[in-house]
């Protein structure tokens, strides 16, 4: 697993491991990881993941990702990049220089300032790039008071159509907006997409995977207050489900509370297969296959 996110400033911006390394992108600081999901001894897989919400100006001449990451990219592994505005053009042009990086356009909706019908026109635009493989991360955001909610309602709406437009499969972005976000997407035709940090209950899983949708489920699931979700992953097919970080954020147990990073991803695996009754490795590659099937269909 590789991942670039930022470290909010209130976070001591220190190295926890020796293959991390801080760097600094004009004004703001990100972690750049690279380690490979390893169960039981053996890479399962790595995926590059850039934060959505925020710039990532000058990205390309910053980040240098280690030589033994890109030889486990070339034996086994699916690798994205998520970008959204206004750091989508250097998201595209860091999968034009790596092979191995791939890209999704789109406006998460703690970013909306600036939107208008001519963003939608760029994104349709940078959508036909051969590497471009989803839209997203777009969503309904009303835990924090970024936008009001109609106005990410209709800039959900637009971004839906554009990925009905383009056949692309959508990144969704949900958090206290459960049933307006699964009521529209609901009503339009799209049928692919991950549902990012599921917090839904199991039935509005099952219908999501009815549809067509996958259910994204990271370290929350190790949580003793996670009933919903453990419900919500025994509910649902094993075919159904990714593996998430949110790195830096919702780190599973034992080390809920800290930062997240790759690390814990085998925590989520093995929470997974206790609800599930099956081996990690079994999980592990199953949510592998889940990915590549989404994003490479």
């Amino acid at each position: 697993y590789i991942s670039l996110e930022r470290r909010r400033a209130n976070i001591e911006l220190k190295p926890v491991h020796s293959q991390e390394k801080i760097i600094h992108i004009g004004s703001k600081n990100y972690i750049a990881e690279y380690l490979p999901v390893v169960v039981n001894k053996k890479v399962k897989s790595i995926v590059i993941i850039i934060s959505s919400e925020n710039s990532i100006q000058s990205a390309e001449k910053q980040l240098r990702l280690n030589q033994n990451a890109r030889g486990y990219a070339a034996k086994k592994s699916f690798h994205n990049i998520i970008g959204g505005s206004p750091a989508i053009k250097n998201t595209i042009r860091l999968a034009e220089k790596y092979d191995y990086i791939y890209a999704a356009v789109g406006v998460h909706p703690h970013e909306l300032y600036d939107m208008s019908s001519q963003t939608i026109a760029k994104l349709k635009k940078l959508s036909e790039h051969k590497k471009v493989v989803a839209i997203g991360e777009i969503g309904l955001d009303y835990y924090y008071d970024t936008h009001p909610k109609e106005l990410q309602r209709f800039w959900f709406r637009q971004q839906l159509r554009l990925a009905e437009e383009t056949n692309l499969p959508v990144v969704i972005h949900s958090r206290d907006a459960s049933q307006e976000t699964f009521d529209i997407i609901k009503a339009s035709s799209v049928r692919r997409g991950s549902i990012h940090c599921y917090s839904g209950s199991a039935q509005m899983a099952l219908d999501y995977v009815k549809m067509g949708f996958s259910i994204g489920v990271g370290g929350v699931v190790t949580f003793s207050n996670a009933k919903k979700l453990v419900e919500t992953v025994a509910a649902i097919p094993m075919e159904s489900i990714l593996i998430e970080t949110d790195c830096p954020y919702l780190a599973p147990n034992p080390n809920r509370g800290k930062r997240n990073d790759s690390t814990n991803l085998k925590y989520v695996v093995e929470k997974i297969a206790e609800i599930k009754n099956l081996p990690p490795e079994t999980v592990a590659e199953i949510s592998e296959k889940n990915a590549k099937s989404l994003f490479f269909k």
